[in-house]
């Protein structure tokens, strides 16, 4: 019997943050206080998500199945996914840390 050996695997991702300042300079935007009121787009985000501080979490168009996604909701989730989504599910595989 052959013992494992520990392996190492790179995987692309974009920084969560970096995504959302390129939104936000691209459509004129501040995802957090979105249209001039406070519709944060990051609490979207972690309620439907929950990710950790440090951690990976992806987004893709399963995210508009969510019955409760608002139309806002709804188009900023359109503009991740067409600016930095792969193949048919548009897959975007996130990195985020505060």
């Amino acid at each position: 019997m052959v013992k494992p050996t520990e392996q190492t695997r790179t995987e692309k991702f974009f920084d969560y943050n970096d995504c959302v300042e390129y939104l936000e300079e691209k459509y004129n935007c501040n995802l957090r206080r979105f249209e001039g009121i406070h519709q944060d787009y990051w609490h979207y985000v972690i309620d439907l998500v929950e990710p950790d501080r440090g951690s990976f979490f992806y987004m893709d168009n399963g995210w508009f199945d969510d019955a409760g996604m608002e139309e806002w909701q709804r188009q900023i989730t359109e503009w991740f996914l067409e600016e930095f989504g792969e193949g048919y599910s548009r897959s975007i595989r996130f990195w985020v840390d505060w």
